[in-house]
């Protein structure tokens, strides 16, 4: 019996097509595997779902919360609802405490502890800051600035570290420099404007070797260096 011719010649490309189990669940059996593989992999995420739900212990005791048929379907929720509840305000004698917010209102007055701030009917107050105001008129403060509010007395008491800050005069040297605030003794004064500052701030004019600081002071770099020129000799 003679071979039958090849149609498409010696050299012809051959195609080769891989059918695999994913092409036969798209294809021909599409209606009965992907059946299953739904079923499958929603049964997958039931027993997930279910698995987490045991691992929290999210179950209530019915003699401790009694529920009715709707309550046992919020269980979860309910036995939540036990340990979120908002912290109670308790009054005591002398007024309202709040622990979380750190306040306590008194017969005495106001205390804030995260603040640092006493303010009470005797009028002595502290305060972080330096500024502070008493009704009697006695007033601390912890960086040098004691004011009087008008009190009844109008004392004012300063230590020794505020009696050193005046000079002569009685005149209140500056605790920071008045260019960049740096909390620093300020050991120098502009020429221009006369005010306390660093020597990080200040600037020496290439002409008339005054001190100056960076406000009354430009920069020139028509020079290989860096020079600095007062307001009046840059013009």
């Amino acid at each position: 019996m003679p071979k039958r011719p090849n149609p498409w010649g010696d050299y012809a490309p051959q195609l080769k097509t891989h059918v695999g189990q994913k092409e036969v669940n798209l294809g021909v059996c599409k209606d009965q595997n992907m059946k299953a593989v739904y079923e499958h992999t929603q049964k997958m995420l039931f027993e997930g779902a279910r698995k987490c739900a045991g691992a929290v212990e999210m179950t209530v005791a019915v003699a401790d919360v009694p529920m009715d048929h709707h309550d046992h379907l919020l269980a979860g929720q309910m036995h939540l609802d036990r340990y979120l509840q908002v912290p109670q305000v308790h009054a005591g004698a002398n007024g309202v405490t709040n622990g979380a917010n750190g306040m306590t209102n008194g017969a005495n007055g106001v205390t804030n502890g995260a603040n640092g701030v006493t303010n009470g009917a005797n009028g002595h107050s502290h305060a972080l800051n330096g500024h502070s105001h008493g009704l009697n008129g006695h007033s601390h403060g912890l960086n040098g600035h004691s004011m009087t509010n008008g009190g009844a007395n109008g004392h004012s008491h300063l230590n020794g570290q505020h009696k050193a800050m005046f000079g002569k005069g009685g005149s209140l040297s500056p605790t920071s420099c008045q260019v960049c605030s740096r909390p620093i003794r300020a050991l120098y004064r502009c020429s221009f404007c006369d005010k306390a500052m660093c020597s990080s701030c200040q600037r020496q004019c290439s002409n008339c070797y005054g001190e100056f600081c960076l406000l009354c002071s430009v920069a020139n770099y028509d020079s290989r260096d860096e020079r600095s020129f007062c307001l009046s000799c840059s013009t």
